[in-house]
């Protein structure tokens, strides 16, 4: 059974949400303030958390970000209820790697839609590259594109550059997809035969050098075909790329 956390410190909404989800089969864990949610978190690994933003002991914000540091806790789906709309605390919690977001008050086919696309795109997240080991070239990935997943040539991507726990994805028919995936993740499935990490938050895709320039103190600057910015190769990689390209 799919197992969710709520952290909500206003016990009748912590006991509607638990209402709302019990009804469609899910099992549901609770905690009415911070620190207890950060530890049934850490020691029962939901597959999914909902924390409000506001809590008397530690913000939603700790919360998140506490959990992002763990391996066995970075990569949950993780949905912020807040009274505040304002785009600053939407961009806060984002930028640590939130999901997504309700705003209070909202309607319960909201809550059950958000879980449940988060549930979903989670699993799928898991299936398309984890279980299968490392992919070939000429394999294809699911990645999200809006509501849905689209079908892509693992040979198509032009680079990965990582965003926190996210990842962007550009590929060579121009568009960039926002995944939830570490960048070390990629590093470990993508063919190391032609895709190479080139700096701490980027991966390239070899056969899409067009020139690479020197640049300061041994780092080196490339160009790649369908990417309209240069990138810097760290240092420590420079000697690997000269190696393999």
């Amino acid at each position: 059974m799919i197992k969710i956390l709520i952290i909500e410190d206003d016990k009748s909404y912590c006991e509607n949400i638990k209402f709302l989800l019990e009804e469609e089969e899910y099992e549901v864990l609770f905690a009415l303030n911070g620190f207890d949610g950060l530890d049934i978190a850490k020691s029962l690994k939901p597959d999914l958390i909902i924390c409000d933003v506001m809590l008397p002991d530690i913000s939603g914000y700790q919360i998140l970000e506490e959990l992002r540091k763990r391996e066995n806790t970075k990569l949950t789906p993780f949905i912020f209820l807040t009274a505040k709309a304002e785009m600053n605390d939407l961009r806060i919690g984002m930028n640590l790697g939130a999901d997504d977001y309700l705003t209070k008050p909202y309607h319960s086919h909201e809550l059950l839609q958000a879980v449940k696309m988060r549930l979903q795109k989670s699993q799928v997240e898991k299936n398309s590259i984890k279980n299968k080991g490392r992919l070939e070239t000429d394999d294809f990935i699911f990645l999200p594109a809006k509501n849905n997943y689209e079908v892509f040539p693992v040979e198509n991507i032009v680079c990965i550059l990582a965003e926190g726990v996210y990842s962007n994805v550009f590929c060579n028919d121009g568009k960039k997809i926002l995944v939830r995936r570490l960048l070390k993740e990629w590093e470990e499935s993508l063919p190391e035969k032609y895709f190479q990490r080139i700096h701490k938050s980027c991966v390239i895709n070899l056969k899409f050098i067009k020139k690479v320039d020197k640049w300061f103190n041994g780092a080196l600057k490339i160009f790649l075909n369908d990417y309209d910015k240069p990138l810097i190769v760290s240092r420590r990689y420079a000697a690997k790329l000269k190696k393999n390209s």
